[in-house]
């Protein structure tokens, strides 16, 4: 059987096209989030930071043992999780200590419901066997 390149696989797609998703919801609802004071550019930066943590918090954790009960398949997932606290903190920290006069506070609170979103669809790949 051929192994599939990671990208092609399943666990990275839906992540991939949530992304894509959110940029192009950004762009065309770009008027409206206007007006309701959210800066764009925060939120897309943001979903960038976001996608990027997971993509690689997946790629540790799919190049981890593929048996469950074996202690070495904690390692990549711990790895992960502290890539995903210490990576999004320290990104935070620097929003908000460099943006301090000009903090858009709609924008990080949609990085955080885009947060939960990315968490929901790392727990989903977790629960399917990778294909």
């Amino acid at each position: 059987m051929e192994k599939r390149p990671m990208i092609f696989n399943r666990d990275f797609q839906l992540p991939f096209l949530v992304f894509v998703f959110v940029n192009l919801s950004l762009r065309l609802f770009s008027g409206r989030l206007a007006l309701a004071g959210v800066d764009r550019t925060v939120v897309m930066v943001g979903n960038l930071v976001l996608f990027l943590v997971f993509w690689l918090s997946l790629v540790i954790r799919s190049r981890g043992t593929a048996d469950p009960k074996s202690p070495a398949f904690l390692t990549p997932v711990y790895a992960g999780m502290m890539l995903k606290f210490f990576g999004l903190g320290i990104a935070a920290f620097f929003y908000i200590y460099f943006a301090r006069d000009q903090l858009n506070k709609p924008g990080l609170f949609i990085c955080m419901g885009l947060y939960l979103v990315y968490s929901v669809i790392e727990l989903i790949n977790q629960r399917k066997p990778n294909t």
